[in-house]
């Protein structure tokens, strides 16, 4: 469990963090030329995700694939180069970490109970164990992207960034959205609800005091950011102003020494879809302050 931990939450984060802190302002033209793939990938990796988790029966796959699927939301925030994409991508780091290493721990804590992670093997686990069901219901909601949870901020923002970009991306991201609420409260719906069907499991232990004291700091997060999502907002304001204006001097940079019409593309793109970084303090250059003109 610690391991699937480590490689579902960290490993996908640290990549993620590459196309933030590295791809994007060193390389804006490319990445503006090849946003539309990248978007595109994103918003069927969530559909796909969410399709191949309906048909899952181990637990823990299906956390893994509900990881894929956040995980589309945030590169969609990131390649949709405005202030909300930018906001919400990275908001969502932050989210589906805490959604994803909840799942993947309950999981493992109910594996080391039964031995097995079958959902088949499962059902009406709430009365023996309530305390885990609630905490269960908790992560499963906020994976669901429910409001007053800290995955509704981040989607919320990516799919407002993604519609100024591109209705249709961002139609098949609602779309998946919403299949993924329906694997999470399916399985949870299969889980914990109903009658205890069988008869290993109406003996099984509730979490103990250091169980619960790993779920509270997992659980607690999701709902603080999700009550009061200023906590990220106000401190990723100015690092996403700074790299859409990074992006935007890299391209003029490329501009000078490749005067080419699809790296000026690429500028009118960044340009409209930045009102906050005046095009005035690049006005030593001759293509920012025509694209302001235009605007």
């Amino acid at each position: 469990t610690g391991a699937s931990v480590v490689v579902a939450v960290l490993g996908t984060q640290v990549s993620v963090y590459g196309l933030f802190r590295f791809v994007l302002p060193l390389f804006p033209v490319a990445s503006v030329d090849l946003a539309a793939l990248m978007s595109g990938a994103a918003a069927a990796g969530i559909v796909y995700a969410a399709l191949v988790g309906l048909v899952q029966a181990d637990l823990k796959r299906v956390a893994l694939f509900v990881a894929m699927g956040h995980l589309g939301f945030t590169v969609l925030g990131l390649f949709a180069f405005n202030v909300p994409g930018l906001e919400g991508g990275l908001i969502h780091i932050v989210a589906r970490s805490g959604v994803v290493a909840g799942l993947l721990l309950l999981a493992g804590m109910l594996e080391q109970r039964r031995g097995t992670r079958a959902i088949t093997e499962y059902g009406g686990i709430a009365k023996p164990m309530p305390v885990f069901a609630f905490f269960f219901a908790v992560v499963v909601l906020a994976g669901a992207g429910v409001p007053l949870l800290s995955s509704f901020v981040g989607e919320f923002l990516v799919l407002f960034g993604t519609f100024e970009t591109g209705v249709g991306r961002a139609a098949v991201a609602v779309l998946g959205a919403a299949l993924i609420g329906i694997v999470v409260l399916r399985t949870f719906s299969r889980v914990a609800l109903g009658a205890v069907e069988n008869p290993e499991n109406r003996g099984l232990i509730d979490l103990t005091w250091l169980e619960r004291g790993v779920m509270l700091a997992v659980v607690v997060p999701l709902i603080w950011i999700g009550v009061q999502p200023e906590i990220l907002t106000s401190r990723l304001h100015q690092p996403v102003l700074k790299l859409r204006r990074e992006m935007l001097e890299r391209a003029n940079e490329t501009h000078r020494t490749y005067p080419d019409p699809s790296v000026r593309r690429a500028i009118e793109r960044l340009a409209a879809r930045n009102a906050s970084v005046p095009a005035m303090t690049l006005a030593q250059d001759a293509v920012v302050p025509a694209v302001g003109k235009e605007r």
